[in-house]
């Protein structure tokens, strides 16, 4: 009974997706597409910075693999207490209450969720809160990420305006791996999105790539 249910609830979900929303439902549905994006070459010793995860899992997942020191930035107050309280007694996994980006400032975020975005104009229905971002390169060292050994960026639309941040201050050298989920949401973001790719391609080198969905950089060697 709970198999045909989940099922169903699949196929409706299925039905009122998007174009996008199928692509990225079939993507993480392939197992070994999930698996690319926890087969790092992790271990006790590495650092994780996971950048937005709402709820905690991915970075759940990780340590689960690597038991290594993970550090959270979930802007949103309700999400980081929740995540907070989900990795409560294990002191290896940090949560701090702010987001990332180019310039430091408080900014309107507009509650969708998993989709909560301050890039996004605001939905009929969806509250609002004000949230902290801070300017990356000065969070770095405020939390003494020398050098991270995995970045999982999915912001919503803030991926671009930090990634320009980390490339043009040069900290994007420090950075052994971006997983990042760009997303199609303002009128430039493909043009921005392609700029950024080029730009990674200095110092980073594509190991898998799917539009739009999930996408990871891993640094060239001798850099």
């Amino acid at each position: 009974i709970r198999a045909a249910g989940r099922h169903l609830l699949s196929r409706m979900r299925w039905q009122l997706a998007d174009d996008h929303e199928r692509r990225a439902m079939a993507w993480n549905a392939a197992w070994f597409n999930d698996t690319l994006r926890l087969d790092y070459d992790l271990n006790q010793a590495s650092v994780v910075l996971d950048v937005g995860d709402h709820e905690g899992q991915r970075a759940s997942d990780v340590y689960g693999r690597y038991c290594c020191r993970i550090e959270i930035l979930e802007p949103v107050e309700d999400f980081a207490d929740n995540i907070q309280r989900r990795f409560a007694r294990n002191p290896n996994v940090r949560v701090h209450h702010f987001g990332l980006a180019g310039i430091a400032r408080t900014t309107p975020i507009s509650l969708r969720g998993d989709r909560s975005s301050v890039v996004t104009p605001r939905a009929d229905g969806n509250a609002r809160r004000m949230v902290r971002l801070a300017r990356a390169e000065d969070a770095f060292d405020e939390l003494d990420l020398k050098f991270i050994d995995l970045m999982k960026i999915n912001i919503e639309g803030g991926d671009y305006e930090l990634l320009e941040h980390l490339i043009d201050t040069g900290r994007v050298t420090r950075v052994g791996n971006i997983q990042v989920q760009f997303h199609d949401c303002l009128p430039d973001t493909r043009e921005r999105m392609e700029s950024l790719r080029d730009r990674l391609a200095k110092t980073h080198e594509v190991t898998y790539q799917e539009e739009f969905i999930w996408e990871n950089w891993r640094l060239r060697a001798g850099r």
